[in-house]
């Protein structure tokens, strides 16, 4: 009902095919307002300098929205072109949008009120609207909650004229420590004993659960929390065969319209380039933390530390991450001073074998045997002009591939994959990992690769 408006709006443009109204960007007095204090982000966090942002319309024009102050708000490009690429793919289908219409309509729905959610209680609100708002994450942060938020920002242009200064209400809302830790909530203020130890236990004891990002509500009756627990354990633990993976993808329930499960579905953008001993994959490292950064260059090969430092620096310019003069270690938080090989040897001492040989040091990934044995599987399906299809690909990893003594927590801890969580993000990390153009097709539970 808070946005009841924005969907009367859509409903009306795309039953009668209207005309896409004209857009512009925010006057110079907007921008320069927002220069002046050095303005981040809504959603990321990442200060406007130069070029690296602009003007978006929070209800798309494609889908009925005006050209109005009030539904503009400036971002910088790479979060305006990941919300783009969002609404084309929980959409499925290129504009214009209402010859979808009224089959895409849950469809735009829930686009619509995620877009205005995330700009008015801020990006985590979007967690209300899970299929749209993991899309924008694995689009924008490779699936993980961003490390940072605003905390100079301005929000929409309508209240741009009155402001002072930074405006945004959730400004600080979103801060993460280094690590990730749930201990730095709101503003990165530090959760005291109380709101550490003695709220849950009182929340526990009185039936009282709050979900993160939403409101909190009474808790439900014992059988059934019981039976939430059990759906989350199954639908968290991992298949013990093809078949069982078949199972758990068919039996999931389907949040987006069956028309999104045919799209294709390439998992980061890369394209591949000739260097001196053969070809590579340039990556896209947007929102990846440093070793999972690390461990996708790397790719199964061993190469020199010069030649990792190169090609790191090389995609972070490429892709607009790393602005003129920056370092990429600075980057990530390290200290130039630390190097590349103390950066790799203090921290991941379990993801990167460092050595020296002939007098120059050269890194390998300690899972390089895994990766090149999956390369030649699927190449030599390539060869044979066949896909492979997902579940046998997990067959494989988790028959041939997995020690029987290992558990999957050690076994997935030197890609930085997290033991839980749905098979095909794993499969899409894995191949990543590979020195391979890929791409999955088909719908659930027949998804394949082609490389």
């Amino acid at each position: 009902m808070r946005y009841a408006a924005v969907l009367k709006q859509a409903k009306g443009f795309l039953s009668s095919a209207k005309k896409t109204v004209s857009g512009s960007n925010l006057s110079n007095t907007h921008l320069l307002l927002l220069l002046k204090h050095k303005a981040d982000c809504p959603l990321c966090g990442v200060v406007f300098e130069g070029e690296n942002h602009n003007s978006e319309h929070i209800h798309p024009r494609a889908l009925g929205g005006t050209n109005e102050a009030k539904n503009k708000i400036q971002l910088c490009k790479n979060c305006n072109n990941c919300k783009n690429s969002v609404m084309q793919r929980q959409l499925a289908m290129p504009p214009p949008y209402h010859k979808g219409y009224p089959d895409n309509w849950e469809a735009v729905k829930a686009f619509l009120l995620w877009s205005e959610l995330t700009i008015d209680d801020g990006l985590m609100a979007g967690v209300a609207i899970p299929e749209v708002h993991q899309i924008f994450l694995e689009e924008r942060f490779a699936g993980e909650q961003p490390r940072q938020g605003p905390k100079r920002a301005f929000g929409r242009a309508s209240t741009l004229d009155k402001a002072q200064g930074p405006n945004y209400p959730h400004n600080g809302s979103q801060v993460r420590n280094q690590r990730g830790s749930d201990t730095t909530p709101v503003g990165g203020r530090k959760k005291g004993l109380w709101e550490r130890f003695a709220t849950p236990v009182l929340d526990f004891l009185t039936g009282y659960e709050k979900q993160p990002g939403q409101p909190a509500t009474k808790a439900t009756s014992t059988p059934q929390r019981k039976q939430q627990e059990v759906d989350k354990t199954s639908t968290a633990s991992e298949p013990t065969s093809a078949e069982e993976s078949r199972t758990e993808q068919k039996e999931a329930p389907v949040q987006r319209p069956k028309l999104k499960q045919t799209a294709e579905m390439k998992h980061r953008a890369q394209e591949m380039l000739k260097t001196e001993d053969g070809v590579r994959i340039r990556r896209d490292l947007r929102g990846l933390p440093f070793e999972h950064a690390v461990s996708l260059v790397i790719s199964h090969k061993q190469i020199s530390l010069t030649t990792l430092a190169k090609w790191l620096h090389a995609d972070l310019r490429h892709f607009g991450i790393l602005e003129d003069g920056d370092h990429y270690l600075t980057h990530y938080g390290y200290s130039k001073s630390k190097g590349l090989r103390g950066a790799l040897t203090q921290e991941f001492p379990e993801m990167f074998l460092v050595e020296s040989t002939g007098g120059t040091w050269h890194v390998e990934s300690t899972v390089a045997s895994y990766l090149k044995d999956w390369e030649a599987l699927l190449l030599e399906a390539h060869e044979r002009g066949e896909p492979v299809v997902l579940a046998d690909f997990w067959s494989h990893v988790r028959t041939v591939s997995k020690p029987s003594t290992m558990t999957w927590t050690d076994f997935l801890a030197p890609f930085s994959i997290k033991s839980k969580g749905p098979i095909t993000g794993k499969v899409l990390a894995f191949l990543d990992r590979t020195n391979l153009l890929y791409e999955i097709i088909g719908e659930k539970p027949n998804h394949s690769i082609t490389v």
